[in-house]
């Protein structure tokens, strides 16, 4: 798709010769580390964005790095389209020969941008940002996603709302504590919030949306039957690796993993009750709720952010330069930024 708007390509500030009758704005850039509301929170600021200015914005996670492609489909896909619609429903082939392009810069527009820093704390919490209505306005899920969000849904619950709904991150994010987000409450922390709420309120069930299995095996040996079973992909040990670095043999693995979550959260937003850490999983939340108002409680952590990390120890060095992880079925080498793969 480049080669077919490459002679039309302008960037912000330039081209003021052309003068189209239509402007598209490309949204994308380098997701290589994020999940899938942290990419979706992105670029609907630039949604926003383009639709203030006048633009037409056009999504293209096809020739941009992300963390969504299908098994060997990178950079053939549209990524974005797995899962959502296009903003205006145009999408990179419909571009006209005639029309302006820009292309999106690598920072977030200036505009009212929400995060999970943004949310409200509790349900006394008056804080409520107004830019979430725009947020949910362009949050347009594919018709067959829809479908299978709402079978996953009714599938483990029944049509039962009297759940306590409960995020608890864990994996390569309390292990990294990556620069600026949100430091996340001990497992033991939410447990013993969970207990306090099952026995002041009397909800009936569980749902617990983590991708780390340490965490949900710690639930359910607390909680045994009253936790909904949930089949989303489970990681038992990540070290210092961010989870699309993980190596799995499960077919189409990042697309399914990023379709699971989504049901993790489509679930959570359904939920009389929700506790969790700020993340971009709780933003979703957040918007699949309408702002938390189907809920009785709500409870955030709000436990500041994660720091730079000051110094680099000589372990971390040596990793760099060579390092050998375990797969199912394969040892890994990795030498100089390098990677071999041998058959046990």
């Amino acid at each position: 798709m480049v080669e077919k708007y490459a002679k039309t390509l302008d960037f912000v500030g330039g081209g003021e010769h052309l003068k189209p009758q239509k402007t598209y704005y490309i949204i994308g850039r380098d997701y290589a580390g994020s999940g899938l509301f942290a990419i979706y929170i992105w670029i609907c600021a630039q949604v926003i964005y383009a639709k203030q200015k006048g633009y037409i914005p056009v999504v293209d996670l096809r020739h941009n790095k992300n963390s969504l492609f299908k098994d060997n489909r990178e950079y053939r896909d549209n990524a974005w389209e797995y899962m959502f619609e296009q903003p205006e429903n145009i999408g990179l082939d419909d571009l006209e020969a005639d029309a302006k392009i820009i292309i999106a810069g690598n920072t977030v527009p200036k505009v009212d941008y929400l995060w999970a820093g943004s949310l409200p704390i509790t349900k006394e919490d008056r804080k409520n940002p107004p830019i979430a209505d725009e947020y949910i306005k362009y949050l347009k899920i594919r018709p067959e996603i829809k479908d299978y969000l709402e079978e996953k849904y009714q599938k483990v619950t029944g049509g039962n709302e009297n759940i306590l709904g409960i995020l608890c991150r864990g994996t390569d994010y309390t292990n990294i504590k990556p620069l600026n987000h949100a430091i996340q409450p001990k497992v033991e922390e939410v447990i013993a919030k969970t207990d306090e709420l099952m026995r002041q309120k009397h909800y009936d069930k569980i749902w617990l949306a983590t991708e780390d299995a340490g965490i949900y095996e710690k639930f359910k040996e607390k909680f045994e039957d009253k936790l909904l079973e949930n089949d989303q992909y489970k990681f038992s040990d990540t070290r210092d690796q961010y989870l699309y670095q993980v190596e799995t043999q499960r077919k189409d693995h990042m697309f399914n993993l990023s379709k699971e979550y989504f049901a993790s959260m489509y679930i959570l937003a359904k939920c009389k009750a929700f506790i969790g850490g700020r993340t971009s999983g709780t933003v979703a939340v957040y918007l699949l709720s309408n702002k938390f108002k189907n809920m009785e409680y709500f409870y955030l952590w709000d436990k500041g952010f994660y720091k730079n990390r000051l110094s680099i120890t000589l372990e971390d060095i040596l990793k760099s330069i060579f390092s050998i992880e375990n797969g199912d079925t394969h040892k890994i080498f990795r030498l100089l930024g390098f990677k071999f793969k041998f058959k046990k």
